[in-house]
């Protein structure tokens, strides 16, 4: 059964203006999103061999103490501007807990805390730190820029929570582990690819035919920008990754 080209000519036009409105959208798009990338305890021993072993900090014992590593990233494609936070960006644990110390691990670009160090005349990118909440200072972050704080926590229970509020942004998106969606728009971008090369007629495509091969040619960059979109989204890195 041959495939009417005229039905595609329309179908492949529409659907390329729908891409191509999603794309300018997807362009303006600002978001932010966080990651908690370890979340376990430093001593896991259990039983009389746990009596053996003693951690302290500052010179007092501690009981249960965790390391969290979370991450804070510009997943968007607009840039995300001090003066565009209404309310500074929190961390925040359970009132049980305790939160022992709080500091930058990482940040990219890797001189981002020193730049906003010069620029806010010494002030870290940490504003405070109290027993169960860590608040970070307002702070310009491109597309693709992160940081990364690592937080020392005592008796460490419930779920940690990022708040805060910047124009533009409704909530912040939790990256979790093992996300499908980036795999899937990805591979979903290059079978429509596929689809589009194998239905165009070789003919056409030697002797110029545009109106053959434009249908096709719309499915393909269609295939394309789904590929692109996945490509973008963001990945979850996993803890051996992020010590190499």
């Amino acid at each position: 059964m041959e495939i009417d080209v005229r039905l595609l000519a329309p179908l492949a036009t529409l659907l390329a203006i729908a891409v191509s409105t999603y794309w300018i959208w997807y362009q303006r798009f600002k978001a932010l999103s966080y990651e908690i990338q370890v979340h376990e305890s430093l001593v896991s021993l259990a039983g009389p061999a746990r009596e053996h072993i003693e951690l302290s900090f500052d010179g007092k014992k501690v009981r249960s103490a965790s390391l969290v590593f979370l991450k804070l990233s510009n997943c968007g494609h607009t840039p995300i501007n001090p003066s565009e936070y209404q309310a500074r960006l929190t961390i925040s644990f359970n009132s049980a807990c305790r939160i022992l110390c709080a500091d930058i691990k990482e940040t990219a670009p890797a001189d981002l805390e020193l730049r906003f160090r010069q620029d806010e005349v010494g002030k870290g990118l940490i504003e405070s730190i109290s027993d169960t909440q860590v608040t970070l200072r307002p702070l310009l972050l491109n597309p693709a820029e992160f940081i990364t704080l690592q937080i020392f926590v005592q008796d460490l229970v419930g779920t940690i929570n990022v708040g805060g509020h910047i124009q533009g942004i409704r909530t912040f998106k939790r990256v979790k582990a093992g996300s499908f969606v980036p795999v899937l728009l990805t591979q979903l971008g290059a079978l429509i690819m596929c689809a589009a090369m194998l239905g165009v007629d070789s003919e056409a495509v030697v002797t110029f035919g545009i109106e053959d091969v434009l249908p096709y040619a719309l499915i393909f960059l269609t295939g394309y920008v789904i590929l692109c979109a996945g490509n973008y989204l963001p990945k979850r890195r996993t803890w051996m990754q992020e010590r190499l």
